[in-house]
């Protein structure tokens, strides 16, 4: 609405306002990069989306259509915003493995926090006696979308390979997590993703310094 009204009056065109304000997304953290793809449109879309099914899941008694509302429009949500692969400079830029990892993860657990507190707040209130389905929903998408940022970066550059290994992993944890003995091997795997996510992006960052290396020896030679 900001932006709407913003070009509707034309301001910038209006060369007595010397001063052009510049508002922080109320929706990401700041310097958020990895949630500032091309396809973030969507996250506000679905997510009045998932609002209005939830209002009227509660004057229809109906609490699977708000719990499978907000499960799946998050998944989309969520992955139209992270699968989408950035240039290569994108992961350079972040200097260092740790700093990657560590500035990356924050972004997405702090984002998938932000997004899903009042949807799963406005569920606990509307729905009480399903207050501990929907309380379990909260941190299993948390993990989720780590997986899916370790899976786009283990895999990466290929966003369509990225894209088959996190369904087909997530068949996989649902298939283990019927029984209990398959229920711990689901930590193993999220452990195993992580080193190979570590490898792919120690290897990208890594290969830029060297050829950075090589460029500033040519240059002194």
């Amino acid at each position: 609405m900001v932006s709407f009204v913003y070009s509707s009056l034309d301001l910038p065109a209006r060369h007595a306002i010397k001063i052009r304000p510049v508002l922080s997304s109320p929706f990401f953290m700041k310097s958020s990069y990895l949630w500032h793809a091309q396809q973030r449109h969507l996250l506000p879309v679905i997510w009045i989306l998932i609002v209005i099914s939830i209002v009227m899941a509660y004057l229809h008694d109906n609490y699977n259509l708000g719990i499978v509302a907000m499960a799946g429009g998050s998944l989309i949500a969520f992955l139209a915003t992270i699968i989408e692969t950035e240039e290569i400079d994108f992961v350079r830029m972040y200097i260092s493995t740790k700093h990657f990892v560590k500035r990356t993860l924050s972004e997405t657990l702090y984002n998938t926090s932000l997004y899903l507190l009042p949807l799963v707040v406005a569920l606990c209130i509307l729905f009480p006696v399903e207050r501990m389905v929907t309380l379990l929903f909260f941190p299993a998408i948390l993990l989720l979308n780590v997986q899916l940022l370790w899976t786009k970066y283990a895999f990466y550059p290929s966003a369509l390979l990225a894209g088959v290994i996190f369904f087909c992993g997530l068949m996989f944890q649902l298939a283990l997590s019927i029984t209990l003995y398959g229920l711990v091997i689901v930590p193993v795997y999220t452990v195993v993703l992580y080193f190979i996510f570590l490898k792919n992006i120690r290897s990208i960052i890594s290969a830029d310094k060297t050829s950075m290396e090589v460029f500033l020896t040519q240059r002194k030679g």
